[in-house]
Order: C-alpha cells, then structure tokens, then sequence
C-alpha cells in the first residue's frame, strides 16, 4: 500500500479529499493529517508518507515552503497541490519546486485516479523498486527486457556504463540476490548498491553487485536477531538472464534453517541428492516387503544425512512427496499427500526432524494398520461442515489438512478421503481454486500491488502463489491483470 498524508487548514476539505476515492482498491491508504504546514513537516519526518496531498494558502508554513523542506529531507515523498484558487502561478512554483500535480476543489475522481497513477509510475522508478516490477523485469527474457534490465541496473548504480559485452555477459560487475526473512531490513555498507522489494509478509530481496561474499556474510551475522532470522545468499550471475536464477537460489539458501533450525546466514549450494535416492528406494523396497525394520532404517538414515547438513529444502520437499508417494498407494482411496512447493513445508513442520518423525509414522502406518471396512462411508454433514470452515477461512494461512484433523477431531487421510470422494478433487486442489479465484477477482477489480494479493488470499510466499496462479489460469498474474482489468 502507498501512504498517503493529507495537508489543509480546512477540516471539511480533509474528510471531502477522503471521501473522494475508496483509497485501498487503488493500493493507497490515508496515515494522518494536518492542518497546517509546521504539523505536516513533523509528521513527514516521522511517518515518511509515500504521497502528500498538501494546500497551498496555510498558516504558519504554506504549502511552497512545505514541499521544499520535504524534498530537502531526501525522503521518496511526492507532493500534490489541492488549492481552491486556479490560479496557474501557484500551481507553476509548486510544479518548479517539485511537486507532480495540482488539482483544483473541488475534486474530482478522474483527476485524482490519474495523479496517483502517476506517483506510482514515478515510485518504481525510485530506490525502493516497486516489487511488481522488479519481479516484472526479470520475468520478461526478451532482448527488449533485458535492455530495460540493463537500464535500471545503470539508474541505481548496479551496473557501470558498457559493462556488457556483445552475447550479454556482465564485464564489470557481478550480481547476487539476498533474502532475509523477518520483519527486519538489512543494513548494507554505503560501498554495496542495492535494490530492495519485498517477496512477502516477513519476507524482502535485494539485488546487490560486486561484493565479496565472505566479506558480506561477516557484516551480516550481527545483523541476525529478532527483527531478521535468516539471510540467504543466491549463486552469483554473471549474466542478466541468471539474475533471476540468483533470486531462487537466495530464496532456497533462506530456507535452509528449516534444515538446521539454526539463526544464520546461508550461501547457496547444490544439493547431492545421490544419498537420499539410495534410501529411498530402500524405503519403497521395505514397504513392498512389508518390511518394518528395513523401513524404518532408511527413514533413520535419512535423518541423520539432515543432521550431517546434506541437503537443502529442496531435498526435504523431494523426500517429503516420493515417500508420501509410497504411503499412497498402500491406502484404499489414497491420501492428501502431495505438495506443489518447498513452501507449503513450513505450514506442515516445524523443522525437517519434525517431517521425518511424521513420515515415519506414517510409513509404519501404512504397513501394519489398514482402515476398518466403513472407514470411506462419510456422512455429508462432516463434509459440509469442513467445506463451510473452509470457504470462510481459506484465507488464512495456516489452513491444512492436519489443522483440519485438529479442530474437527478427525483422521487426517479419512478428510482427505472425504475430499475426493465428496468434492471430487484434493483438499490442496480446492484451497488453491479458492484462492485464485478471490486473486483473480482483486486482479480484475482493484490496482492492489500482487504480493498484497497474494497475502490477502491465504498464500504466504509469492513463489508459491505464482506457480499455482500459473497453473490455474495459465498466466503470470501481471498477464492477467493486463489483460482482465478495465
């Protein structure tokens, strides 16, 4: 959401203003007002809104000398004149001394809509790039995007002047992605460009270039805590089509704690994912032979290749769905059971000592219990009453099909039987309908950035929303939005 501050020693011309738009469709929210120029300079040094609505004619400081000692601070504030006077001078010094607009009262929608357009358009041209559009740029592999890519690399100091050669190859500089999860903001040395979005709630990237890495990863470990967890560190690129390579790989180094459940910093690395084969498949072996002792070894194994930090969340996600696999087939109607992202990891488990304890369980399960005749015999009041819970709450996060077993007092695999037998698809299939559908309609409806989409309808991580949006609908959300909205 952009913040917006409104500025005017008339208190009906505030609540008009207010009154004029419905803000937040728009991606807008009001922070406060003033109702003089002293006032609206103390609240833009503490609230450092991104828009300011401010008059021209006020006590104390005007509306000229506000907009110039709030573009003296240095902040990404953009000022808007409102005056009653159409007096073409004052809104020519308020447009030379830096504001983007000026509109008379009083107001109207169309008027405004294209003025706070415009302030969008000029904020992700700032520092802080606008997530959409970073994400944008790096989606877009065309030799046009790549020259944009090139462009706003240079805007924001990443990239020198001719730094690439004719097949593309970055010559001066080199780029690594960060993520950091938690509410926190990584500090970097003045010497380090960066570009800094947010990827979700608790989670932010940043594009940096020519550090050495060991050298960053030192500077970084004080900054571990409360407000920041984990930072990952994606592979370099050396060419602007790996950029967004890095950005994964950061992603994944991030998730590592779900591995070692240890506070740190985590350089990227490839997973060997030869040891977890061989014990899989010494797995899919015991559970054919009903062989208890031999099962429950490779999951031990497995386990302890964890312990030993071999591997990474990709490893946990691959182990997690080939031995749920396993566990499928040995049931009557199968179970809801398989994931469609390293993400969906940390709403089941803690950590991965947590998934292995659960997949053993399971294993063992699946070999020396089967269902009672009437196990698959449901009542459609159950059902319903899961399906209402549901359709008022996908939304949240936190939904699963172990949180359903935890409220409703019911076998996890008899509600996911439930599903597939009533509804005719799995629970994990008709959440994600649920949710695309709403981000679909706020698409279509409403100028909300994506990632506040994204949150708004229940998905935690924007990697994960993306797949799934693109699954469903067969296009990137910004294909959609631009090719749906009015």
């Amino acid at each position: 959401m952009y913040r917006v501050l409104i500025v005017d020693d008339e208190s009906w011309i505030i609540e008009s203003l207010k009154s004029s738009l419905k803000w937040e469709e728009h991606g807008f929210v009001i922070i406060g007002q003033a109702g003089n120029g002293i006032e609206a300079y103390e609240m833009i040094e503490r609230l450092e809104p991104d828009v300011v609505f401010t008059d021209i004619r006020m006590p104390g400081m005007n509306g000229i000398e506000l907009i110039k000692k709030g573009k003296a601070l240095s902040l990404k504030t953009q000022f808007i004149v409102i005056s009653g006077f159409a007096d073409f001078d004052y809104a020519q010094k308020a447009m030379n001394n830096g504001a983007i607009g000026y509109c008379l009262k009083p107001f109207k929608q169309t008027e405004l809509l294209e003025l706070l357009n415009k302030a969008k358009q000029n904020r992700g041209k700032s520092a802080h790039f606008e997530f959409t559009d970073m994400l944008d740029l790096l989606d877009n592999r065309t030799p046009e995007g790549y020259a944009y890519l090139e462009q706003t690399l240079e805007q924001y100091g990443l990239i020198s002047q001719n730094a690439l050669d004719s097949d593309g190859n970055i010559t001066a500089s080199q780029y690594y992605f960060l993520v950091s999860i938690g509410s926190g903001t990584i500090t970097f040395a003045a010497d380090i460009p960066n570009i800094p979005f947010k990827l979700g709630r608790f989670k932010k990237a940043y594009l940096i270039s020519n550090a050495a890495i060991d050298l960053l990863k030192e500077n970084l470990l004080p900054q571990i805590g409360e407000d920041i967890t984990f930072i990952g560190i994606g592979n370099r690129a050396t060419q602007l089509e790996e950029i967004k390579d890095s950005l994964e790989a950061a992603n994944l180094a991030a998730q590592q704690y779900f591995i070692t459940a240890i506070k740190e910093v985590y350089i990227y690395r490839l997973a060997n994912d030869i040891a977890f084969d061989e014990q899989i498949q010494r797995i899919g072996t015991g559970l054919r032979d009903a062989d208890l002792e031999e099962v429950s070894r490779g999951i031990d194994t497995i386990a302890a290749l964890f312990d030993q930090g071999i591997g990474n969340i990709k490893s946990a996600f691959r182990v997690y769905n080939r031995l749920q696999s396993f566990s499928s087939r040995t049931s009557l109607e199968g179970e809801e059971s398989f994931l469609y992202s390293c993400e969906q990891l940390f709403t089941l488990f803690e950590d991965v000592r947590k998934m292995m304890s659960y997949l053993k369980d399971n294993m063992i399960s699946s070999i020396i219990a089967k269902p009672s005749a009437d196990y698959h015999h449901s009542k459609n009041e159950s059902m319903q009453e899961i399906l209402h819970y549901i359709n008022r709450n996908y939304h949240e996060g936190g939904i699963s099909i172990q949180s359903l077993s935890e409220r409703f007092f019911m076998n996890p695999t008899y509600i996911s039987q439930l599903f597939r037998k009533e509804v005719g698809e799995t629970f994990t299939e008709y959440i994600s309908r649920l949710r695309i559908n709403h981000a679909s309609e706020l698409l279509r409806t409403t100028d909300l950035p994506v990632n506040e989409i994204s949150e708004r309808v229940g998905f935690q991580d924007y990697f994960y929303f993306s797949r799934i949006f693109k699954k469903l609908t067969g296009q990137t959300s910004s294909q959609y939005r631009d090719s749906n909205q009015t």
